[in-house]
């Protein structure tokens, strides 16, 4: 189980986003903008943040350098739909300033799981089998 800081400034995503999460066996702190997901760094190191790039206050992009500066071991998931003008190539801004990993909203399932699984350590990707012993 991984500890996953959610950042979002849509309450919709961050609360989808959130569950998807919980129901893989993931503990979830959620954040508004990048300001606020710094923040919660206080509260523990998370194994994984996954961003939004277009949000108020501090922007995606402005946050990963950040996490990266700070926490350079904490993977780094950056998701867009393209904001107004539906402009992708910040996702590939974002990579190139040290996210791990991009996906394109609206998110797959199946696909925002498989990713998350592939950027953490083995250990915490999956949950313990449940009645094993």
């Amino acid at each position: 189980m991984a500890l996953i800081f959610v950042a979002d400034d849509s309450s919709t995503v961050r609360a989808v986003l959130s569950a998807m999460l919980q129901k893989h066996g993931h503990s979830v702190v959620e954040a508004c903008d990048g300001n606020d997901c710094i923040a919660q760094f206080s509260n523990g190191c998370p194994d994984l943040v996954i961003t939004d790039i277009f949000m108020p206050e501090k922007d995606g992009i402005e946050t990963i350098v950040h996490i990266r500066r700070t926490w350079p071991q904490v993977k780094i998931l950056a998701i867009s739909g393209g904001g107004a003008e539906q402009d992708m190539r910040y996702l590939g801004y974002a990579k190139a300033l040290g996210a791990d990993d991009t996906l394109s909203k609206p998110l797959e399932i199946n696909r925002l799981i498989d990713t998350v699984s592939g950027l953490l350590p083995a250990a915490l990707a999956t949950l313990p089998e449940l009645g094993a012993g």
